[in-house]
């Protein structure tokens, strides 16, 4: 155990000592994938797949990022944290275990469906009616209760009723247009996006959650805390949303994933976000809180 130092005594310019901090302390955390976009359909370059997200870290922490949406013809969502959604007429993609939930699915005609968020499976496609985004997670591991990976919406042509975003950052599909991006730092899926004269595409999976406040994606219990110590780096890498096409009527972006780390302030020296990270700190109650929006690099605690 160490001592932190908090000021000078005027008479004799000797150190206070008036709190303790630990050589080693616990620290929770919520690490969000990026999600993934949604299919796509339109006249110039035809059908197409979204992007899978790309995974976020802390530490020996990784959560996986979201499935791509799945295209026209009967083409499959892909697996992530959370599954993308079926295509026309295609299989929903799988989520994995503790972090998220697979997206819709369907078969023979009916439309595309939505995206798994971390706390519920996407809607299947039924005949013109496609498929919403599943639900995410809500957790107050800042403080306040945010809600985080929502899966997309799935799009169609002209005469369907596109799928709405899941709660939690979830982007809608679009029916005709372009899909809607899954909202920055919530990982939520992008929606499924089409010119008007195709067949639908299935909205993009959330990113995959893993939290020790908040029971994890995928219904999961909670995670443990980890053990950091002092004066010793730890990874952070914060995932991006996986890419919207770039034509007209293209599928939404997956939105970016976020660290957030919450510790006893009393227990831990100040800590150092360094290079190649985006991110800031705050005071709640008796705990201090890091939220890690962009970039990959260390952290340390002083």
């Amino acid at each position: 155990m160490a001592a932190r130092l908090m000021g000078y005594v005027s008479a004799s310019n000797t150190p206070t000592i008036v709190e303790p901090i630990f050589n080693t302390f616990s620290v929770d955390y919520l690490v969000l994938a990026g999600g993934g976009s949604g299919g796509t359909y339109n006249s110039t370059n035809g059908y197409a797949i979204g992007n899978t997200g790309s995974n976020s870290v802390f530490s020996t922490i990784t959560s996986s990022g979201g499935g791509y949406g799945g295209k026209y013809n009967a083409v499959a969502g892909g697996a992530g944290g959370c599954g993308g959604g079926g295509g026309y007429g295609g299989a929903s993609g799988a989520g994995t275990t503790n972090q998220g939930k697979a997206g819709g699915g369907s078969s023979g005609s009916n439309g595309s469906s939505g995206g798994g968020g971390t706390s519920a499976v996407g809607v299947n496609g039924s005949g013109s009616v496609l498929g919403a985004g599943g639900a995410g997670t809500a957790t107050s591991i800042t403080g306040s209760s945010v809600t985080y990976g929502g899966g997309g919406g799935g799009g169609g042509a002209t005469g369907n009723t596109a799928g709405a975003g899941g709660a939690g950052g979830g982007g809608a599909g679009a029916a005709p247009g372009s899909g809607t991006a899954g909202t920055a730092n919530r990982g939520g899926g992008g929606g499924g996006g089409d010119d008007g004269n195709g067949a639908s595409a299935g909205g993009g999976g959330a990113g995959g959650m893993r939290c020790t406040v908040t029971a994890t994606g995928d219904g999961g219990s909670l995670e443990s805390p980890l053990t950091i110590s002092r004066q010793t780096n730890y990874t952070v890498t914060v995932g991006a949303g996986g890419a919207g096409q770039s034509n007209t009527a293209r599928g939404g972006a997956g939105g970016s994933g976020v660290v957030i780390l919450r510790w006893t302030t009393a227990q831990a020296g100040d800590i150092v976000i360094g290079q190649g990270l985006t991110g800031s700190t705050a005071v709640d109650g008796t705990s201090t809180v890091a939220t890690i929006t962009a970039g990959s690099g260390n952290v340390i605690w002083l």
